[in-house]
Parts: C-alpha cells; sequence; structure tokens
C-alpha cells in the first residue's frame, strides 16, 4: 500500500486494509469472522461495538467489505460461527 493511498483513508479504514491485506497473504490456516454490533444505530454508542461504528468510521459496510475483499466468511449471528469454522476446517 502507497503512502498516497493511505494518506486518503480513515486510519480505521487503514487499518481494515492491512488486516484484511494481512489475512490474505500470510495466514495459511482458515480465518473466519463475527462482527458484534452488527444491529447498533449509526451513531449511537453502544459500549465498544458502538464505539467502532461511531462517526462513519469503521462501519459495518466496510468491515464486511474488506473481510469479502480478504475471501473471510462473516457469521451474521454467533449460532453461525461453528458452521463457518466446520466448513473452513473441511476445505483446509
Amino acid at each position: 500500500m502507497t503512502r498516497d493511498q493511505q494518506t486518503n483513508m480513515s486510519e480505521s479504514t487503514f487499518q481494515q486494509c492491512l488486516w484484511a491485506e494481512f489475512i490474505a497473504q500470510r495466514m495459511s490456516k482458515p480465518v473466519t469472522a463475527f462482527i458484534a454490533g452488527r444491529t447498533a444505530p449509526e451513531g449511537k454508542r453502544m459500549g465498544h461495538a458502538g464505539a467502532i461504528v461511531a462517526g462513519g468510521r469503521g462501519t459495518i459496510e466496510s468491515k464486511l467489505r474488506a473481510f469479502a475483499q480478504a475471501s473471510i466468511p462473516v457469521a451474521a449471528v454467533p449460532n453461525d460461527v461453528v458452521g463457518l469454522v466446520r466448513d473452513a476446517l473441511s476445505r483446509a
């Protein structure tokens, strides 16, 4: 990632790009994800989950987009995590 690309991003977007890149290029084991606070109303603080989507930075959409670009399946609800891990391990 170039310095110009870094300059034009918010810090949280930049961090998302970094971890997505890291996972896609360096992780040899399967990765799955769950994003807590998915239903937090925009602009409303709800503990840590609300903090990560406050101010239009680090939105759920940007996180989902970063995971999708890195081909990382994301569980919609906690109960889906087990199935995603099972699927990922069966393909590994």
